[in-house]
């Protein structure tokens, strides 16, 4: 039954991450972080019960959520999951000084639509270049787009989200019982 309270809190949270003009979307940015995002929403005091609940799965919703890359323009190269083609979804490479708020856009070449790549190559570890330069950039005319990686179209429903924490729940109870047989 947790699991399944937890998965209606990720489908409120996906609603606020995905339609951020709505009323309540605003609501919630106003009062709890006006100069921020979801994700970088602190626990304070005074916190209602709804805000409280719905911060208590953003561990969840940081690893469910994909960026689908399009003009690179939403996504923070080191903070957000956009790498398709890498297990973590981020960079390996640490942020270079001085690019920890980098943009996946400062990244791509505006006139020709293509990658910087040596740009790419002077602050990527190699595996992290390849990964990247393999990236299609076919979508630059539009917005970067929130997707939910659990589900192979991306497409977010408490379903999905509920497999998703019981896979993960399954995950977590197997390398622990594992670490109690080592010992």
């Amino acid at each position: 039954m947790h699991h399944f309270n937890q998965a209606l809190l990720c489908k409120q949270v996906w609603r606020l991450l995905i339609d951020q003009d709505s009323s309540l979307a605003r609501a919630f940015k106003a009062r709890y972080y006006p100069t921020g995002d979801y994700w970088t929403a602190t626990l304070g005091p005074k916190l209602s019960f709804t805000w409280r609940s719905l911060l208590s799965v953003r561990h969840l919703m940081q690893k469910g959520v994909r960026w689908k890359l399009g003009d690179g323009r939403r996504m923070k190269i080191w903070k957000h999951n956009w790498m398709s083609h890498t297990s973590c979804c981020k960079p390996i490479t640490p942020a270079p000084q001085g690019f920890q708020e980098s943009f996946v856009s400062d990244f791509i070449e505006e006139g020709s639509g293509t990658w910087k790549t040596n740009k790419i190559r002077s602050k990527f570890f190699e595996v992290d270049n390849e990964a990247i330069i393999k990236m299609s950039l076919n979508h630059l005319n539009q917005p970067d787009t929130l997707v939910w990686g659990p589900h192979s179209k991306g497409i977010f429903s408490v379903k999905s989200a509920y497999d998703f924490i019981h896979s993960l729940m399954i995950t977590r109870l197997d390398s622990s019982k594992q670490l109690k047989a080592v010992n």
